[in-house]
Parts: structure tokens; C-alpha cells; sequence
């Protein structure tokens, strides 16, 4: 059923004495972001049965951006068997991290306290990385998906990230966030206030083992830009 006819479908349901509990969309064109939030409408909880014709790391990002952004109950990709060795990693790695947040994912949504990130599909098929900005725990935060210049004349700065971009902004705490995802930079400033500036204090890599916090290194100036971003890798889905 495609979106703009979820009412008919609806009136024929009751004309005939059954009952549509929801309406889910298998998605195999490229634009994830654009049919998943057609089909997230008021009174129709989303729930993706197959998804597919993209890269692990696209797939991952769509799961990661379902389930934050649109409170999805379900996400699936189709015959994942089928996918080459190395794609299979990807995603088995990318399923992995959402295995270990989904308590936190249950807890978090419909709460205003977590955000999903995806780039659409922009002109000529291509994503478009466009930044986005949202506001999140009294912080504004921007995604950026192009190379940063941290210094004058840096090689490849203002060209797109190889790879998926999407991600995971959970709020944890006053001023403690968790960020699962991949392909970007998260700049922060203060909400509320104009010209209002915000650094980060500590960055740490990690994992949930048992459903408890794990940390792992901690990502040093270089990385960061001196408490200026959060560098989110590429290739792969990062906690």
C-alpha cells in the first residue's frame, strides 16, 4: 500500500469487517530516508519487513536512523545470506552494535530523547550532504558529512565521506551523549542561546557487554580537533 492510499485501504478494510493494524513499506530504492518517513505517519507505527539493493553500510544506517528517528519496531534485510563475505561483516557488525543498545533504544524512544541521522537522496541519485542541524539535551548539534579542513589547505577537505552516513544520538545524562553510526562529524553548540559555544570535554570508544557500559580508548586531540568534534569513521558502524 503506498502512503497516499492508506485510506482507501483503510475504508475497504472496515466495508469488508477487517481490521489493518499497520502498513509497512519493503524498500529497495536507494532512498531509504524519503520512504521510511512516508510511511512513519501518526496511527501507523513503522515496522520495515525487507530492505535491500544497498551496501551493508547503507543498510545499517537505515536501521540505525529507523529505529532513532522514527521509532521503528522492526527492521529487517532481505536475504542477508546472499550478500558477499566482506558485505556480510559490515553488516553483521552494524546489527551487533544495534544488539547492544536495544535496551536503550526501548527506553529512549517517544521520549524526546534521541535523534536519527540519514542523508537523502539528493539530484542524480547521489546523497545529498547537505549538513544537518537538531537540538538534543540543551546542545545544538550539526552533521556534517564532507571532509573537515583543520588546517589551511588540507588535502580532500569539503569532499563527501566515502561510504554510508547515518547514525544514533542518544541523550544519556546532562551534558552525556551516546553516538552510534557512521560517516560523519558532529559539531556542537549551546541551544537557545545565539553564538552560544559547546566542546567536548571527553570522547570515548566502547561497547555494551551484558547490557553494561564497556569503555574502550578514549580519542585523543588529534581526533577530536581539540574538544571540537566528534569524529564519527567511516566504513563501518561505530559506538
Amino acid at each position: 500500500p503506498l502512503p497516499e492510499l492508506f485510506d482507501v485501504w483503510r475504508a475497504a478494510g472496515q466495508a469488508t469487517g477487517g481490521a489493518i493494524d499497520f502498513f509497512s513499506p519493503d524498500v529497495y530504492f536507494p532512498n531509504f530516508k524519503h520512504w521510511a518517513d512516508a510511511y512513519a505517519q501518526p496511527g501507523n507505527p513503522l515496522f520495515v519487513p525487507e530492505s535491500g539493493r544497498a551496501s551493508a553500510a547503507n543498510l545499517g544506517a537505515n536501521a540505525l536512523y529507523a529505529y532513532g528517528q522514527l521509532n521503528a519496531m522492526g527492521y529487517s534485510v532481505y536475504a542477508p545470506e546472499f550478500l558477499p563475505a566482506k558485505e556480510q561483516k559490515v553488516l553483521g557488525e552494524a546489527y551487533d552494535v544495534i544488539r547492544q543498545i536495544t535496551p536503550l533504544i526501548l527506553k529512549k524512544q517517544g521520549t524526546g530523547e534521541m535523534v536519527g541521522i540519514r542523508t537523502p537522496m539528493g539530484a542524480g541519485g547521489k546523497d545529498d550532504v547537505t549538513p544537518q542541524t537538531f537540538e538534543l539535551g540543551g546542545y545544538k548539534f550539526t552533521a556534517q558529512f564532507a571532509r573537515q579542513a583543520y588546517k589551511a589547505n588540507m588535502p580532500g577537505a569539503g569532499k563527501p565521506l566515502p561510504g554510508a552516513h547515518g547514525a544514533l544520538v542518544m541523550e544519556m545524562g546532562p551534558n552525556t551523549f551516546l553516538v552510534a553510526g557512521t560517516g560523519m562529524y558532529l559539531r556542537f553548540a549551546g541551544a537557545g542561546k545565539p553564538g552560544a559555544q559547546a566542546g567536548v570535554f571527553s570522547i570515548w570508544e566502547g561497547k555494551f557487554v551484558d547490557g553494561e557500559w564497556t569503555p574502550g580508548g578514549e580519542v585523543d586531540g588529534e581526533d577530536d580537533n581539540e574538544g571540537g568534534l566528534l569524529q564519527v569513521p567511516w566504513g563501518g558502524v561505530w559506538v
